[in-house]
Parts: C-alpha cells; structure tokens; sequence
C-alpha cells in the first residue's frame, strides 16, 4: 500500500499515518491498514480452501463412481448370461438323458428279441412286422431328438438393458463433422442412438451404413457400400442416390434424437425419429454391402 496524506482513514476518519489500497482504493490509518490487510488474507484463505474441496470432489471421485456403475452393470449382464446357458444347458442334460435312456432300454430289449428269434428260428410274419413298426417309432423319437436347436428369441423387454453416458460436454467451437463408431455387426439386432445438436438448414447429412471392407475408401461421401438416408429425400442404396424410396421424406430437425438400428438376420436398417414416431427402413444387399456392418453417420455443416 502507498502512502498518501490528503485523505482520511475510511474507517475511523484519521488524517495521521494514511495509506492508499491499490486495490480498493481507499485510504486507511495504520490500525485499520492492518485489519484490511488481514480481510484480505481471510478472503484468500476462502478461496483456497474452496478450490481445494473442489479439486478432492470433482473429477476423480465422480469418475470412479461412474466406473463402478459401469462394473456393475458388465457383472450383472454377465451373471444373466452364465444363468440362462446354465439354464439351457441343464435342459440338455436332462433331456438328453431321458432320450438316451429310454430309447437305450428300447433298443437292448428289441435286439434281445431279435437274436433269441434267429438263434431259435421261431418267428413269423407277424413278429417281422411288430420288430420293423417298433425299430422305425425308435428311430422317430431319435430324430425328434435331433431336431433340437438354439435359437435367438425376441421379447418385449430386453434381455441386457444398453447403458449409455449422457450428459458429456460438449465443445461447441468444433463443428461436428463425423460420428466416428466403431462398433461392427454381423448378426441380430442392434442400435445406435444419437442426438442432431448441430443440425442446421445448410448441413448435409448421412446417416447410414457401410461394410467394414470398404472403410478406407477415398471418398467418404461415395462410398459404394454406403445404405442410408440424406436430406431432400434422398436415400442412398450401394452409393447411388434414389428419390422416393418407399415414400422417405426427411423430417430431421435440430435436436432431433434418432436411433439407427441394425436388423442383421433380416438384412435390413432403420431409422426411427423419437420426435416424429417415424420409422423409415431399407433393406440391404449383401453383395453391394457385405457384413460386417459399421455405423456411418456425418453431418457437414457447410455454411
């Protein structure tokens, strides 16, 4: 603080031994200089302390408790999973030994007939055609049997309910110029969902499909493995564009959340709008666009 003898202290109203803040300025006497001086220290203080409780209570603990609920969630699902092929496997067991052993004991009771009947040579016509009707109901139930099989069932609810992270900050100096996913698909459903945040009347969009082999093709916008939807009603089959493909008409807005599901049994996508209730879908070719399948999403905000 500088000294400065023409005004007086703020505080008690003295002339003598005057000092100007800097910071405040105002002037204060000796005494009060102190008490200033010691306010400040008190405020620093608070401050420190704040950013201190702030540092030990945001990103690390937040983040070991996001981490937790994600281990969680990979236990559980996996537990679901070890249950229903535990499940399953114990059918198998049990029906597999009730086959086996009644057809077992079928089958030794018969082939006992069948050497006492050659080794004595008293068999007729009728006992020909019991042994036969007999051996071909055993071979029925075999083939019964073996018509088990597994299969992939589709239920209302899911089975593994998806997490997602939401609420991830966002940098909106970027502009937003490709959903890069990375996931592949071959086989069942799947679906990916995400938000237009920066969606304008100018921005060209793909929202689609391409195959893995074709990833590192040259021109992204011409893939020619590239299955999906653009503006003005386009819709894109092996690259080439197609006007009114089964009736598609664009209804993508600003904000809008939409969901791209894969339908790999079927060799079809779809792209539902959660705003509009709108589905819109395509079926693929295989040769044009050969699994694995990779999300292609991008949106060019040319302006």
């Amino acid at each position: 603080m500088s000294t400065h003898r023409s005004q007086c202290c703020i505080t008690c109203g003295k002339t003598a031994g005057v000092f100007l803040c800097p910071g405040c300025s105002e002037t204060f006497c000796l005494v009060h200089t102190s008490e200033h001086r010691h306010l400040l220290e008190q405020q620093l203080d608070e401050i420190i302390l704040k950013e201190k409780n702030l540092t030990e209570n945001t990103t690390d603990q937040h983040q070991r408790s996001l981490m937790e609920q994600v281990d969680q969630w990979e236990q559980q699902s996996i537990d679901k999973i070890h249950q229903t092929a535990n499940n399953i496997r114990n059918q198998l067991v049990q029906h597999a030994h009730g086959y086996s052993h009644t057809i077992g004991e079928d089958l030794i009771l018969l082939k006992k007939k069948l050497k006492h009947a050659r080794d004595s040579g008293n068999y007729f016509e009728k006992d020909i055609r019991e042994w036969t009707e007999r051996l071909s109901q055993l071979k029925q139930s075999f083939v019964k049997q073996q018509n088990m099989r597994i299969e992939h069932v589709e239920t209302l609810t899911s089975f593994i309910r998806k997490i997602a992270l939401i609420g991830k900050p966002s940098d909106n100096n970027q502009p937003l110029e490709q959903a890069t996913i990375y996931n592949e698909y071959a086989w069942g459903n799947h679906e990916v969902r995400f938000i237009l945040q920066e969606y304008q009347p100018t921005s060209r969009v793909f929202i689609g499909i391409i195959s893995k082999k074709a990833t590192n093709h040259a021109d992204p916008y011409r893939n020619p493995t590239f299955y999906g939807w653009g503006k003005y009603n386009i819709v894109y089959l092996h690259g080439t564009v197609n006007t009114n493909y089964k009736n598609y008409r664009n209804d993508m807005e600003k904000g809008d959340v939409m969901q791209l599901i894969f339908d790999c049994d079927r060799r079809k996508i779809q792209l539902y709008n959660e705003r509009t209730k709108i589905t819109h879908e395509i079926n693929v070719d295989l040769a044009k666009c050969p699994f694995p399948w990779i999300p292609h999403i991008r949106l060019n905000n040319l302006s």
